[in-house]
């Protein structure tokens, strides 16, 4: 059986949620993290990086849309060496009207984005 690495980073704490903002203990791409984990195994690896974001989730949006803007690369706690346990398959599930975005003309996206990471890419619709 194939090992997968489910890989994310999620903001606790003052979060968007439901049309208003909410304190999760829990962010919401690590409940998905976890709920994938679940459905598939795994190893997970949260990303965090040295410099906390703002608790404050307004604060937050400000600070990323900088950081995005000027092309900022936040220093990671902690970094993954070696991969070479894991499969080398990214599974990439998009919105139905999304798919051929992801696939590109011809397979185009998908053929360069498996050129570049050395992994079997597979790209499925909700």
């Amino acid at each position: 059986m194939s090992k997968n690495l489910i890989i994310y980073y999620s903001r606790k704490g003052q979060n968007y949620w439901n049309g208003s903002i909410k304190n999760l203990d829990k962010g919401n791409t690590e409940i998905v993290a976890e709920f994938i984990q679940k459905s598939v195994g795994g190893d997970l690896f949260e990303i965090e990086t040295v410099k906390e974001y703002s608790a404050d989730y307004y604060e937050c949006i400000d600070d990323a849309k900088q950081e995005l803007n000027s092309g900022a690369r936040p220093e990671l706690k902690k970094y993954l060496y070696s991969i070479d346990e894991y499969e080398k398959t990214a599974r990439v599930i998009v919105p139905e009207n999304q798919l051929s975005l992801a696939i590109g003309k011809e397979g185009q996206n998908a053929r360069l984005a498996a050129k570049l990471t050395g992994y079997k890419i597979d790209i499925k619709c909700e």
